[in-house]
């Protein structure tokens, strides 16, 4: 009896020890978070508050404090609230016998600025062919490279490190097409931009859709006559299979022909554009405004995801003939 009323007391003493250790503080989480994004990208961070989220899987010794990080410079922005820029960072917690430990720190940042460094990339070669009037909007799945912090490195180290490079997302391009002449010559501007893909060796795993709309719609008319809500209702029409094909086709021409010929569009406004609800298909004004899509689906892509064989014909875009235009 008197050795179990020991063996209770040096256990209920260890618990106390356990119970007063070293804990860390939501505060310092968010700390190590801030530092670690510093260090790693150069600039300030804005750490949300950190939870701890739960436990790693199969061992209750390590919990990790997450917080949404969002760099200083997008605040005011419409970077700030937009989701296609929003990452989190992470810091592991290693609970020890006496106090608790940091461990690594993690973010997805990296995958933000994968997309941004590729739209950069990508965009010299689009403002080539299609000037001003376009918006990148990508999706990039492989590795960021810190060390170089452009997406010529990022690819290097993909391929480096055997994983796969994969590019979707959407080319939106705003102008016109109005008859055969036009629509050749997007057919032509997008077949070169494949080539360059192809030479920049890039062009591997893609699914990327180019959507042709109605340069009229950023214009500044159509604001100040207020058409937007005419043209999603129209949209909503089409959604719901109130309305099809040639009807919907004139009801939205009468819209934009009130627009008028003398119209103003200011490109850099696209840049304010919400990425992450064009990506989510819930920018209805960018949707409703698309009258010609083509989509490019690479080899390896198709090969990989076998049930677009049904749908996707297998296309090597060594020829202009590969690339369609679907009105």
């Amino acid at each position: 009896m008197k050795r179990l009323f020991k063996v209770l007391v040096i256990l209920s003493i260890a618990v106390s020890f356990i119970s007063c250790g070293r804990k860390v503080t939501p505060e310092e989480a968010e700390e190590k978070i801030a530092q670690h994004m510093y260090e790693r990208y150069g600039e300030e961070f804005e750490v949300g508050y950190a939870m701890i989220d739960g436990y790693t899987k199969g061992d209750r010794d390590v919990t990790w404090y997450e917080a949404r990080v969002t760099p200083i410079r997008y605040i005011g922005t419409p970077k700030y609230t937009d989701s296609y820029y929003r990452a989190v960072g992470t810091v592991m917690v290693k609970k020890k016998m006496f106090r608790e430990e940091f461990g690594i720190t993690r973010d997805t940042y990296s995958n933000v600025m994968l997309k941004e460094s590729a739209n950069e990339f990508y965009g010299k070669k689009l403002k080539e062919l299609f000037g001003e009037n376009y918006l990148s909007v990508l999706e990039v799945t492989g590795s960021y490279s810190d060390k170089s912090k452009n997406f010529e490195g990022s690819v290097k180290l993909t391929k480096e490190k055997g994983d796969r490079l994969y590019i979707s997302g959407g080319i939106y391009i705003f102008g016109r097409v109005e008859n055969n002449e036009d629509r050749e010559w997007y057919r032509k501007q997008i077949y070169e931009f494949i080539q360059f893909m192809k030479e920049t060796g890039t062009f591997e795993y893609v699914d990327l859709d180019f959507n042709i709309a109605d340069e009229r719609i950023i214009s500044k008319e159509f604001e100040e006559i207020h058409l937007k809500t005419e043209l999603i209702q129209l949209y909503e029409e089409v959604l719901s299979n109130k309305i099809k094909g040639d009807i919907f086709i004139e009801k939205r021409k009468n819209i934009l022909d009130k627009v008028g010929k003398n119209y103003i569009v200011d490109f850099s406004e696209l840049e304010k554009w919400n990425k992450g609800e064009i990506i989510n298909l819930k920018n209805k004004l960018g949707m409703a405004g698309t009258i010609n899509l083509c989509k490019i689906l690479s080899e390896k892509y198709i090969k990989a995801n076998k049930h677009f064989y049904k749908e996707y014909e297998l296309k090597f875009y060594n020829s202009i003939n590969d690339v369609k235009i679907e009105g």
